[in-house]
């Protein structure tokens, strides 16, 4: 195996030590600071500006939740973000969960996506 990349950068470093922990436990570490999952919760609430805003006012979030945004989304839609620490999660889940369900039996016109841990958070 050739690798052509600084030899500097972590994942580079962990494949020259063959040391695959070591580059896990740095990550983990550095998204424990950033607030970032494994080492939190989040949720992507993404949608209409206006069905985005009805729906998180509906949610009951836990009290240590942080709601972070508005972003663009694709097609004029935005997307918000809340984190909560990793032993909230169910509190998180059931607070969207049941505020999806009223915007459902209110029959909202506007879609909102939920996800729970987003693959991508940009």
């Amino acid at each position: 195996m050739v690798v052509v990349a600084d030899g500097a950068l972590a994942p580079v470093q962990a494949l020259l030590r063959w040391d695959a922990a070591w580059f896990a436990g740095r990550e983990l570490a550095e998204r424990r600071e950033l607030g970032f999952p494994p080492a939190v919760r989040m949720a992507s609430v993404t949608g209409p500006a206006e069905a985005v805003a009805d729906l998180l006012a509906a949610a009951r979030l836990p009290g240590d939740a942080e709601v972070l945004g508005p972003v663009p989304a694709d097609e004029g839609r935005e997307r918000m973000l809340v984190r909560v620490p990793r032993a909230r999660a169910a509190a998180l889940a059931e607070a969207l969960h049941s505020a999806a369900g009223v915007r459902a039996a209110r029959k909202a016109a506007d879609p909102v996506r939920l996800q729970v841990d987003p693959l991508s958070l940009f």
